[in-house]
């Protein structure tokens, strides 16, 4: 007789693998959770069927008890959704009489993946009063500046076609075992 706990057989086998489902932004759901089972988890936070502070290579396997064979492992893959700069940068350059403005991308341009499309004033001082004049004209010889800042076309990642979910700001996809 295989020996058994709570009705589940101790012998060799080993209980099905964790399936995952992506429920909540970083937050993944065992959809069939089983208070019995032992769980292991790595990369991740447990509670009762709720896994969450994910990240991203997270793994679950389950056993009927420690030490007893375990399931196959399932993994919980999650990416930032974030924007990607291409294509080179467009530079833009203003030179004027203090104060000087913010300087700002044109439209549709940004500074940075955090989607800044101002920055950088007053610039740089132009000292050399013969720089200064031939920058400013001679309308602000003693408070030229200049400014030149990178902007950049840009996208959203999107992994939809790889099998992830965007729920909030985090991609998130399950591969059960």
């Amino acid at each position: 007789m295989i020996p058994t706990l709570a009705g589940f057989n101790m012998g060799l086998s080993s209980p099905a693998a964790p399936i995952l489902s992506y429920t909540a932004q970083g937050q993944f759901t065992i959809t069939n959770y089983n208070a019995s089972l032992t769980y292991a988890v790595i990369g991740a936070t447990r509670s009762g069927n709720l896994l969450t502070g994910v990240s991203n290579g997270a793994t679950i396997t389950a056993a009927y008890a420690s030490g007893a064979p375990v399931s196959n492992t399932s993994t919980m893959n999650v990416l930032a959704h974030a924007r990607v700069l291409y294509g080179g940068a467009t530079g833009v350059t203003s030179t004027g009489c203090g104060p000087r403005d913010n300087l700002c991308c044109p439209s549709g341009l940004i500074l940075d993946t955090n989607g800044t499309v101002c920055g950088g004033a007053p610039g740089s001082f132009i000292a050399d009063p013969n720089q200064a004049a031939a920058f400013c004209g001679g309308a602000c010889n003693d408070n030229c500046w200049q400014l030149t800042i990178a902007c950049y076309n840009w996208y959203w990642t999107n992994y939809t076609s790889s099998g992830y979910t965007l729920i909030g700001n985090i991609w998130g996809k399950a591969t059960n075992g």
